[in-house]
This record gives C-alpha cells, sequence and structure tokens, in this order.
C-alpha cells in the first residue's frame, strides 16, 4: 500500500477556507478536513463534539415521491477481525437476512436542483437510503406501505462526481405536497 503524505495549510478565517475548498474540489477531491492545531492527536474517527477534526462535504437537497420499498437486510455473516484489530463483516449476499424493515426507497423525482439539470430529471426514478428513520418507523412503514408510498421524501445526496445516479442519498424529512421547492 502506497502512503501520501497530504499537504498541510494553514487558514486564518473563513474566506482562506472556502478558498482551499474550492482549490481541493477543482483537483477531484471530495471536500477538505479542517483541524484544530491545538488538538490531541486522534487515532480513528473523530466526532463533531470533540472538535478536533471537522469534514467539509457539501450535500444537496431533492425531493420525490416514495413509490416502491425495498426491505432491508440484517449482516448474519460471521464477524472478523482485521490487520488492525477491528471487526467487519463481509457483505456475502447468502448470509443476508431480511429483516421486516424499510432499506431503502424509490422515489419519482419532483424537483431538481439547481445546477444538475443534465444529471436528475423531474419523473426520473431514484434509490434513496431510510436515512433519518427510526427502527420503529422503519418497521412500522414496512409492515404499513399504504402509508408510506405516496409521502414526499426530502433527501440529501453528494453531487461532486456524481455520474449517472445518486451518490449517498439518504432520506432526512417527509415534506407536505404543498410545501415543495420551486
Amino acid at each position: 500500500m502506497d502512503v501520501k503524505v497530504v499537504p498541510l495549510y494553514v487558514v486564518n478565517n473563513e474566506q482562506e477556507l472556502l478558498e482551499w475548498e474550492n482549490i481541493w474540489l477543482d483537483m477531484g477531491y471530495e471536500g477538505v478536513i479542517i483541524r484544530d492545531l491545538e488538538a490531541k492527536y486522534k487515532w480513528g474517527r473523530s466526532t463533531q463534539r470533540e472538535g478536533g477534526y471537522l469534514r467539509i462535504k457539501r450535500f444537496t437537497d431533492g425531493e420525490g415521491e416514495i413509490i416502491r420499498i425495498i426491505e432491508g437486510c440484517t449482516n448474519a455473516n460471521e464477524a472478523q477481525i482485521n490487520e488492525l484489530g477491528q471487526t467487519f463483516r463481509s457483505s456475502h449476499q447468502e448470509n443476508m437476512i431480511p429483516n421486516g424493515m424499510v432499506g431503502s426507497f424509490d422515489v419519482r423525482v419532483l424537483t431538481v436542483p439547481e445546477g444538475l439539470e443534465d444529471l436528475i430529471e423531474v419523473g426520473q426514478e431514484m434509490r434513496v437510503g431510510a436515512g433519518r428513520l427510526t427502527h420503529e418507523e422503519r418497521k412500522y412503514y414496512f409492515e404499513h406501505p399504504d402509508e408510506f408510498i405516496g409521502k414526499i421524501s426530502k433527501w440529501k445526496f453528494f453531487a461532486h462526481g456524481m455520474k449517472d445516479k445518486l451518490r449517498i442519498p439518504t432520506h432526512q424529512s417527509f415534506r407536505d405536497v404543498t410545501d415543495i421547492s420551486e
């Protein structure tokens, strides 16, 4: 595995940060990570509460009518330990067991975010992850699809680098049909 040293740049204000973000985006990166120079070294993930590292990755909102439910699965593959001592599971399909909850759903796009007209069309069908639905909601809506299908979902996705489908689309909230973005 090749190791690449990532350069460090000190920014003094929001304007400089935005300029550097644009430079990295233009070079094909997905965003930037900012770091508190006074923060202690952190192995693994840093939380927002800790504030040592923060990721800036811009997401875009979309809205669509829910037209189909896809059942979620529980990964019953054997837990293994990797070379760093972390647990992981294979995604081998044979051991993915349906769990009786909404895993994702298909939407018919109702609004196209500005600048994405060449990639997304009104009426196009897209798959969206269940995102902010709680386990109780996922189970309830799977058991009562008539109360779910037809609702308007507001979802977020990562538009940078998008080719023919949404990147990381996740449900955020339900919208009233009279409150759809123009």
